[in-house]
C-alpha cells in the first residue's frame, strides 16, 4: 500500500496545467519548454469563456466505462485508489473494482439500494481490538456502507487478498440519505476509536461508536440522535479539527471537529460538535443558511477554509470558513449532484442533473473544461493515476483519465541561476520572465509572444 501512495503522489504530482523545464548550463541563458496538460474528452467542447487557459487539441479519451447490471447510486475510491466501489439501487449490491484494470472482484450483497458509501484506513493498533479482526490487516481498508432499509454495515476490506469480513452492523428507523466515518475531510485522519454519522430521511442525524460485530438486538444501547432537521438530511461532511488551545475543549481527551449538513428544505447549518467520553454532543452552531430547495452536497477544500456547498438552485456557494460568510456564487445550469476537488485542490468537479461535469478550475474558479454525458452526473470520485469515475448514466460508470502531458514545442529564453525568476497572472494568461536584466511578459493566448519588456528591473 505504501509503494502504492508512492506512485500514486509521483503520478498526482507531474499533473500541472502548465509545466516548464530548464535546458541549459548555470549562468548562462536558459531556455524554458512549455507543457499544456492534455484532459481527457466525452465531448471537444471548451467554452470560449474560459479564458486564462491555451485552447489546445486535447489527444487523451475515456480510459474505460463500466456497464452495471442494476442502476448505479454511489460511487467512491478507497483512500489509496487500490478499488473503486460502485452502490447500486434495487438490491444490486455494492460492487468492487481493482483499479489496474477495473475488474470486478467482488460484490457485497445487500437487499436495499445502497446510498452512501465511505472509506477509512484500518489502524492495526487500535481497529483490530475494537472489531475483532485478527490477522494480517496490512493493506485493508474500512467500507462503510449504507442503505434506504437504515443499515449500516462496514466491511474489512483487504486490497491484496481481496477479502471482504463483515466486522460490524446497526440499523436505525429510517432510509439513510447521507453518512460518514466521522474524520477530517482534509487529511482523511479519523479519530478511535471510529464513530459514523448518518443523516435520515426523518431528517435525525445519529452517531454510532463502532464495535466488534454485536447482536442487533443490542444497538439501540449504541445509537445516539445528536441532531434533528425538519426534512431529509442529504448531505453532510467534516472539517478540521478544533485544537484544545482554542479553548474547545477542556480536557485532552476530548475531540472537538466541524460537521455541516444540508437538508432537502434547504437547510445549511455547520456544527462544533465534541466527543465527551464514549458520546458526541452539540457545542456551538457557527453557521445557519436558508436556500431555495435541496442541498444535495457539501464539501470541504483541502485545508478547511473553504466549504462549497451545491443543491436544487442552480449556484455554487464558496463559503469562507473563518469568517462564515458567503465570498462567492457560481450559476450553473441545473442542480449540483455531487461536489469533488482533486487530491491537490487545482480541480473542482460539479456534476449536475443538466448531464454534464463541470471542471473548474480553484485558483481562479473559471470553467476550465466541460464533461457531456448522457445522464445525470450524481456521484464523482477521484482516484490515483489521475482517473476520475463518474456516473454517466443509469448503468454506467465512466472513467476519464486527467493527464499530461502535450507538449506545445513553445522554447522561452530566460535568464538562469539565482537571478532566475518566472510568474503566472493570477488567471492564467500572462507569463512574465527574466532575460538578463529585463523582465519579458508573455501572451498565452497570442502563442506565448512577448507583448511587454521592462528594462533594467532588478529581481
Amino acid at each position: 500500500m505504501g509503494e502504492r501512495n508512492e506512485n500514486y503522489r509521483k503520478n498526482m504530482a507531474a499533473n500541472n496545467r502548465l509545466s516548464i523545464h530548464e535546458n541549459g548550463k548555470d549562468g548562462e541563458n536558459s531556455i524554458f519548454e512549455v507543457d499544456y496538460e492534455a484532459e481527457s474528452v466525452l465531448s471537444s467542447k471548451i467554452e470560449e469563456k474560459s479564458s486564462g487557459f491555451i485552447h489546445g487539441n486535447f489527444s487523451s479519451g475515456k480510459v474505460k466505462e463500466i456497464y452495471l447490471k442494476s442502476k448505479a447510486f454511489v460511487i467512491k475510491f478507497n483512500t489509496d485508489s487500490t478499488i473503486l466501489a460502485v452502490g447500486t439501487s434495487d438490491g444490486g449490491g455494492v460492487e468492487l473494482y481493482e483499479t489496474s484494470q477495473f475488474h470486478l472482484i467482488h460484490t457485497i450483497e445487500r437487499t436495499s439500494t445502497v446510498s452512501a458509501l465511505d472509506w477509512v484506513e484500518f489502524d492495526e493498533e487500535m481497529d483490530a481490538k475494537v472489531l475483532g479482526k485478527g490477522g494480517d490487516n496490512k493493506n485493508s481498508q474500512l467500507l462503510a456502507v449504507g442503505s434506504f432499509d437504515g443499515f449500516v454495515k462496514i466491511y474489512c476490506i483487504n486490497s491484496a487478498t481481496d477479502d471482504v469480513t463483515l466486522v460490524d452492523s446497526f440499523q436505525i428507523e429510517s432510509a439513510i440519505c447521507s453518512m460518514s466515518f466521522i474524520k477530517d475531510a482534509a487529511t482523511n485522519y479519523a479519530p478511535r476509536p471510529l464513530s459514523i454519522a448518518t443523516g435520515d430521511r426523518n431528517g435525525n442525524i445519529t452517531i454510532v461508536n463502532l464495535g466488534e460485530y454485536v447482536d442487533m438486538s443490542k444497538n439501540a444501547k449504541r445509537i445516539r440522535i445528536l441532531d434533528a432537521f425538519e426534512s431529509p438530511v442529504l448531505s453532510m461532511t467534516f472539517g478540521f479539527f478544533e485544537s484544545n488551545e482554542k479553548g474547545l475543549s477542556q480536557f485532552q481527551d476530548e475531540i472537538s471537529i466541524i460537521m455541516v449538513c444540508g437538508s432537502r428544505n434547504g437547510e445549511v447549518i455547520a456544527s462544533i460538535i465534541r466527543q465527551i467520553g464514549e458520546e458526541w454532543h452539540t457545542v456551538q452552531v457557527l453557521f445557519r443558511l436558508e436556500r431555495q430547495g435541496a442541498i444535495r452536497t457539501l464539501r470541504f477544500n483541502h485545508d478547511g477554509t473553504t466549504l462549497v456547498v451545491g443543491g436544487y438552485d442552480k449556484t455554487v456557494l464558496f463559503i469562507n470558513t473563518m469568517l462564515w460568510k458567503i465570498v462567492r456564487e457560481l450559476e450553473v445550469d441545473g442542480t449540483i449532484q455531487t461536489i469533488e476537488y482533486d487530491p491537490y485542490n487545482r480541480y473542482l468537479l460539479l456534476g449536475s442533473r443538466s448531464n454534464v461535469m463541470t471542471v473548474v478550475d480553484t485558483s481562479t474558479l473559471h470553467t476550465i473544461k466541460t464533461f457531456y454525458t448522457q445522464g445525470w452526473v450524481t456521484s464523482i470520485s477521484w482516484g490515483g493515476n489521475s482517473v476520475i469515475a463518474m456516473r454517466s448514466s443509469n448503468q454506467v460508470i465512466s472513467l476519464i483519465l486527467f493527464e499530461p502531458i502535450q507538449s506545445l514545442g513553445i522554447t522561452l529564453p530566460s535568464s538562469r541561476g539565482e537571478d532566475c525568476s518566472i510568474s503566472w497572472s493570477t488567471d492564467g494568461r500572462f507569463l512574465a520572465r527574466t532575460l538578463g536584466s529585463d523582465v519579458l511578459i508573455a501572451d498565452s493566448r497570442k502563442n506565448f509572444e512577448t507583448i511587454a519588456k521592462l528594462s533594467d528591473v532588478a529581481v
